[in-house]
């Protein structure tokens, strides 16, 4: 059973359903937040689109398979390395392992 965006409809602190009495089952799968942003704004009529970033970023994160694995570019050296030009050229895992290191070095000696 597929529904229309008519057919359910926020409630105060739930969902409802519209239904037929002869309906046995419903499945329900969350929307995306782009989606549900999208059907609110078709409902008045206007048209979103993501940013090229927002779009580079739902690519990442969907690569990396969610948002927490995202953790690692919060270290000095990753971040050193994806801005780096060699990175986008090609380059040897053990120099950029070494950058990484490097990086992860100065930012624990940088707290202290």
């Amino acid at each position: 059973m597929t529904l229309k965006l008519r057919e359910i409809r926020a409630e105060w602190q739930r969902t409802g359903v519209l239904t037929s009495a002869s309906d046995t089952h419903l499945t329900l799968r969350p929307l995306g937040s782009f989606q549900l942003l999208n059907a609110i704004f078709a409902e008045a009529g206007l048209l979103i689109e993501r940013s090229q970033s927002s779009r580079a970023v739902a690519e990442l994160i969907r690569q990396l398979g969610h948002l927490q694995r995202a953790r690692v570019f919060r270290l000095p050296g990753v971040r050193r390395l994806v801005e780096s030009r060699a990175t986008h050229t090609g380059l040897a895992f053990s120099t950029a392992a070494e950058t990484i290191r490097s990086g992860f070095t100065d930012a624990v000696c940088e707290k202290r």
